[in-house]
Formats: C-alpha cells, structure tokens, sequence
C-alpha cells in the first residue's frame, strides 16, 4: 500500500476473510513522518530534519540529504513528494535547475542531474497540472517557461517568455487557481508584479506592479486559500504580509509582520497553514511563527531548531 498526501495521521480499516461470510477487522493508525529539506547556499548541500508534529520544531539531528550543489538557492518538491528541483543560482553542470529523485524510506535525494541550465536560477514554480515550470533568472532578469515530462520530471524546452527592465527577478508563484503569476524584483527595483497566465500557452502577460513598502523583495509566496500574500525583504529583514484581492489578485495593505527574515528565502506553511516558516540567511536559522487566521499577520516567532545550517535559503516540506 502507498500513501501519498497525508499529512496527519489516518486510520487505515484492514479486513481479513473469515469463515463464512464474515470478516476479521480491525483499524490501525499510520503516523507518516514529516520532513523539512533546507539549502545551505555557500556548501551546497541539503540538510534533511524530521519535524515533531505536535510542535512543529526542526529536529537537531538533521543529516545531509544530498551535496555537490552549488549555490543551491531553493528547492521544491512535486506533489507526490517523489522528485526534488534544487534551484542552483550559478551555471555549469552543478548550476541550474538539478532533480533529484526521493528515497520513499530514507527522504535522502539521489540521482541527482541537471534537467535545465540557466546563468543564475533563483525560482522554480509549477503549474497545478505539473506540466510547467516557471524558472527566474537573478542575473538575467528573465523567466522562462518550461515543459514538464509527467513521467520522469525532466523539464525541456525551457524558454524566456518575459524580460524584466531591471535585473535580479528573484521569487515567483502562481495563486492557487494559476490563472495569476506573482515575481519579486530584487536589489533596487523594490516591486511585486503580477501578470495574467494564458491557460492554453502559459505565457504571461498584462504585468503590472502592485503593493508597497518592500525592500529588495527576496520571494513572494501565497497561502494556500491564496487571500493573503508574504514577501520576505532582504535589505529591511522584514515579512511582509498583503491582502489578495480576490477578482483581480492585486495585493493591498501590506504590513511588516517579522523583522527577523535575514537574507535569501521565502515563507512556507505547514498543510494546515497554521504555521508559516522561513530561513535566515545570515544569521544560519529557520523560524517559525504561528499563523492568524483572520489577519494572515505571524507572531510567536521563534527558532525551529534544526543542525547549524549554513546560509538556509531554501525550505521545502514532506508530508508536513
């Protein structure tokens, strides 16, 4: 039997013939463990921690996962949690957007190749359907569109579908119904822009910036409900958080809600949304705040633990 998705435990009804027309049942409940991958941007490594479910911490006994990246910047996982894409923010063949395969029982990554160069690749997102990826590019200024193989991962085809008047695109996702794509302008540029999504071709288009206050936006991330939205700024150290207008997905009163964001790195969630972590470049931390509903505003937020990272700017979970 195979699980995939669950992120609290469930009862699995196992059942037996018995003599006759009856049946010998009982229930028994699964616990899947969950797991925290973080990069170490400057050893390019992945440290792979369990994650206490009733806490939520990071456990200080994280291992390595997988090394030989080079400014490995983010990493995202596909859906079934079987394929892992560590982003590289250099190229050659260390550079790039790598993929690795998920040991089901160990969480190692192995196998790891690179499925597309890029000169310095900051993000990776997916269409709902798995069959696109949108990879920025820091150093260009671009983001490009790739096809996704369903069977092995493997993107192709990747091409740039928009180029950015000022550098550094850095961050980018889709709100949930992936009609609207978001990207963060790092270093000077100071903006957030969203953008139509054609949903025969993928491309983008109708940009335009919305929101204020950031500070060299290092990400963009939605919640899951996609009502709110968090940018992590880099030059401020602050989260901000902004309401998603729900028919035309422009972000409004925005709010710094952490001042304790570091360097590179986004905001994720654990499955329930009721707590949100992010990575501290500088200070070589992931914390982890509890989540408002009603606000979308974090509080409470606190070191999650984990081994001694080296420059965390990458944070992907598994069944969590």
């Amino acid at each position: 039997m195979t699980i995939t998705g669950a992120t609290t435990p469930i009862v699995v009804r196992l059942c037996l013939d018995g003599y006759g027309n009856t049946y010998n049942c009982e229930n028994v409940t699964v616990q899947l463990t969950s797991s925290a991958y973080v990069t170490n941007y400057n050893i390019g490594t992945i440290s792979l921690c369990s994650v206490d479910s009733t806490t939520g911490t990071l456990s200080n006994s994280c291992t390595t996962a997988a090394s030989g990246f080079t400014l490995p910047r983010r990493i995202v996982l596909n859906s079934a949690g079987t394929l892992a894409y560590v982003v590289n923010e250099t190229s050659g063949s260390n550079g790039g957007i790598r993929l690795c395969q998920v040991n089901a029982t160990t969480g190692l990554l192995t196998s790891c190749v690179q499925t597309a160069a890029f000169t310095a690749a900051s993000d990776i997102v997916f269409s709902s359907s798995g069959t696109r990826a949108y990879v920025t590019d820091v150093s260009a200024g671009t983001i490009s569109l790739c096809s996704v193989d369903t069977t092995t991962g493997a993107l192709s085809g990747c091409t740039s579908i928009l180029s950015t008047s000022v550098p550094q695109a850095s961050g980018i996702v889709l709100n949930p119904a992936g009609t609207i794509a978001y990207y963060s302008l790092a270093g000077t540029a100071d903006t957030i822009t969203y953008c139509s999504v054609n949903p025969s071709t993928g491309l983008l288009s109708g940009c335009l910036t919305t929101g204020s206050g950031f500070s060299d936006p290092e990400a963009v991330t939605l919640n899951a409900s996609g009502t709110y939205a968090y940018i992590s700024n880099n030059t401020a150290g602050t989260i901000s958080v902004c309401s998603v207008d729900p028919t035309t997905g422009a972000l409004s009163a925005c709010t710094d809600t952490s001042n304790l964001f570091s360097g590179r790195g986004g905001v994720e969630f654990n499955a329930s949304g009721t707590l949100a972590y992010f990575p501290s470049f500088n200070t070589d931390l992931v914390y982890q705040c509890n989540v408002n509903p009603s606000t979308g505003l974090l509080s409470g937020c606190v070191n999650s633990g984990g081994a001694t990272f080296a420059n965390p700017s990458g944070l992907a979970f598994l069944n969590y």
